[in-house]
């Protein structure tokens, strides 16, 4: 028995020109991955950020779900029948337009250490 200090874990990284049949197979069996160099989706992450009115003209300014937390730490969670005493939701589903959602995310950026600022 060998004692480890710490334990690895992470997601295989592969590129779309050289690695695609191996992400394939990864996507089959549903294994997380993460992929790089894919020109559709570095076309579209170019779109979304050249120009904050492209996402605005393309969801407007309706309401839509999202989750909102006390701090930055978005726990899934699933709750099946009756919640346990005590037990409190780590994060409520709240609307937003995405002006809304924008300003707050914006509220964040630059300040040394958001981990328990309101996301």
């Amino acid at each position: 028995h060998t004692h480890h200090d710490t334990i690895h874990q992470g997601l295989c990284i592969f590129d779309w020109e050289k690695d695609y049949e191996t992400a394939e197979r990864y996507r089959m069996a549903e294994v997380p991955f993460i992929i790089q160099n894919n020109p559709d989706l570095l076309q579209t992450s170019e779109r979304w950020n050249r120009d904050e009115s492209y996402l605005l003209n393309l969801i407007g300014s309706e309401q839509h779900r999202t989750e909102h937390s006390q701090n930055n730490h978005f726990m899934y969670w699933k709750l099946r029948g009756a919640s346990p005493k005590g037990w409190k939701a780590p994060t409520e589903n709240i609307k937003l337009s995405y002006p809304e959602w924008l300003a707050k995310a914006k509220s964040l950026e630059g300040k040394h250490n958001p981990i328990d600022e309101e996301h």
